[in-house]
């Protein structure tokens, strides 16, 4: 399942806007915006809310991301699992701190491409 997202958000990134409009419908253009704005690179993430989720408060992941950015969801690929977050409302790059709807997170970020976890 994951894989297939992984593999949607690289080629979506790499379309046109055309392109993505004719595969997926003009309503799906914010989506397309907001992958064009992403950064893609490695990423460690520590959640720092107390509320309930896959991660509890100080859980961590790790891995390579095709598209960190705010409008998305979070993918993570590890070397033997995949983890995923809710749409990211806001990015604070000073604090390196992002939230979802639900959940506060802490991260480290390395832009750079085709870094797959190793």
């Amino acid at each position: 399942m994951l894989e297939k997202q992984l593999a949607y958000i690289t080629k979506a990134k790499n379309q046109s806007k055309e392109e993505f409009i004719s595969e997926n419908g003009e309503n799906m253009l914010p989506v397309w915006e907001a992958l064009q704005k992403s950064k893609e690179g490695r990423i460690s993430i520590t959640k720092i809310s107390d509320n309930l989720g896959y991660l509890s408060k100080g859980g961590s992941e790790r891995g390579w991301t095709p598209a960190f950015g705010e409008g998305i969801s979070l993918y993570i690929d590890n070397i033997d699992r995949y983890y995923y977050t809710s749409t990211i409302d806001s990015i604070n790059w000073e604090d390196h701190t992002f939230k979802t709807r639900n959940s506060i997170y802490k991260f480290e970020f390395y832009e750079c491409e085709n870094q797959k976890a190793e």
